[in-house]
């Protein structure tokens, strides 16, 4: 959990909550992360990456106040992020949650289709693959050809799984950091990942914890923590929720994911109580003093932090009127943090997906680095670093709409996680541009979507942003 040591002043934005080194988690504040992206980027081009640009990397007491913004964050700290600007959740029907279990889709294959060992020569053109965990080294294989039938059936069923929330293993990447070798993640060294559970319960009241530790003592704020090794992303929530406020629960749906790059992610629930007693004073401890249900228009005071505010409008609007299906992590381990792309390109009910070729025709992913000039511009910079090898893009557009999927497992010492995202490209100054932009060189296509229920799934979820938020 985290203490607030400073109060907002009229031209401060909410802060986000974790904990700061002496509470023993973690909370998160602003940084001009989107300027930050552009301008990092504008080094990479200039091949700069790598490069420290003079300033010092400060880490924040609290990890909040205006001297973190652009700070880069330690995961064994708490770690600064903006959140404002909260989109409302537009409507859209909620799917059946997809279940917290390990994923059962299968990698993209297609070795024997047609041409496949003709094409496996032209490999040597082929830029080498920049990761491959152990066990893996037979995954580069042929590369298919665009219009390739198998191709376009492997790909189909990829789109599907990942559109509904289903897991997919990560055995290659893409885009790696320019000048960095992809260490492997491990919580409390390099990454710190946080849980907080929003509960509403039918008389629009919320669950809230007070605070124990010596620096925030007293004030309140939703159940959260840091995740521990070995730990899934479900069971740190009910762990955290146990602790605090005495329940047992049971997670509905991932509201939100906050981050501040790589090593700092928040993961932000709707969930629901299934047993336990709430915690009293009586059993006040090192974890909390109490526990309460409080009406949503009227919260007790001093709030630990305000950033609550915004997750709990989000959970109340959630309730009453879906932005998205419901969706839960997967089970699936993963040695990098990650991001999976769902590309787009649209054009009069017509829609493109950017493929990667090298192995097999695959959504492309794209590996965060841990050095400084990719922290300060948050996971968007793994996004646009890929983009820029294979587009121009001073003339386009891209967005991240927001996330479709989440991948982990933490089990067997594995505590990367993939981050499956949809993303828009679009020309800035569209004309008649009817077709998508040209790609550069051979490890990149984009790929027609002509499966008339995968497209039009596609274009809902785009027109209606029914995707979970990212730092919105």
């Amino acid at each position: 959990m985290v203490c607030l040591r400073q109060k907002l002043d009229s031209r401060s934005k909410p802060r986000a909550r974790g904990r700061p080194r002496a509470c023993n988690d973690d909370i998160i504040v602003g940084t001009g992360a989107d300027k930050c992206a552009r301008e990092e980027l504008a080094w990479l081009a200039a091949g700069c990456a790598g490069k420290e640009r003079g300033e010092t990397d400060t880490e924040a007491e609290a990890g909040r106040g205006p001297h973190c913004q652009g700070a880069v964050p330690s995961p064994l700290t708490d770690c600064p992020r903006p959140f404002t600007d909260w989109p409302r959740p537009t409507v859209t029907d909620a799917s059946q949650p997809i279940r917290a279990g390990r994923g059962d889709a299968q990698p993209i294959s297609g070795q024997g289709s047609p041409g496949a060992s003709a094409l496996r020569a032209r490999l040597a053109r082929v830029r080498r693959g920049r990761f491959i965990p152990p066990g893996l080294a037979g995954l580069r294989g042929a590369r298919l050809l665009p219009g390739d039938p198998m191709a376009s059936e492997d790909l189909a069923g990829t789109l599907a799984a990942v559109l509904g929330g289903r897991g997919l293993r990560v055995q290659s990447y893409d885009s790696g950091p320019a000048g960095e070798t992809p260490a492997q993640v491990r919580l409390r060294k390099n990454v710190c990942y946080v849980v907080l559970a929003v509960f509403l319960n039918e008389q629009d009241e919320v669950l809230l914890i007070q605070e124990a530790k010596k620096e925030c003592r007293g004030s309140w704020y939703l159940p959260a923590g840091r995740m521990e090794p070995r730990e899934t992303i479900v069971e740190a929530l009910q762990r955290e929720v146990k602790e605090e406020a005495g329940l047992q629960c049971e997670p509905l749906t991932l509201l939100s994911v906050e981050e501040r790059g790589p090593s700092w992610i928040r993961f932000v629930f709707l969930a629901r109580p299934t047993g336990g007693i709430l915690k009293t004073p009586k059993e006040a401890d090192a974890e909390s003093l109490q526990a309460g249900w409080y009406p949503r228009t009227s919260l007790p005071t001093p709030l630990r932090a305000h950033d609550i505010l915004h997750l709990i409008e989000l959970a109340a609007q959630y309730r009453q009127r879906a932005g998205h299906p419901l969706l839960l992590p997967q089970e699936l381990p993963c040695s990098l943090v990650c991001q999976r792309l769902v590309a787009t390109f649209t054009s009069v009910q017509t829609v493109w997906v950017l493929v990667g070729t090298v192995g097999m025709p695959h959504l492309p992913i794209t590996a965060c680095g841990f050095a400084p000039i990719e922290q300060r511009g948050g996971i968007k910079m793994a996004v646009l670093r890929l983009l820029q090898e294979c587009l121009t893009l001073h003339h386009l557009a891209v967005e991240t709409k927001g996330l479709l999927g989440l991948q982990h497992l933490g089990k067997d010492q594995t505590d990367g996680l993939c981050l499956n995202v949809l993303v828009t490209v679009a020309f800035r100054n569209p004309g008649i541009q009817n077709e998508p932009p040209k790609v550069r060189g051979e490890n990149f296509f984009w790929w027609k979507v002509v499966e008339e229920d995968l497209q039009s799934q596609l274009l809902q979820r785009l027109q209606e942003s029914s995707v979970v938020p990212i730092n919105r």
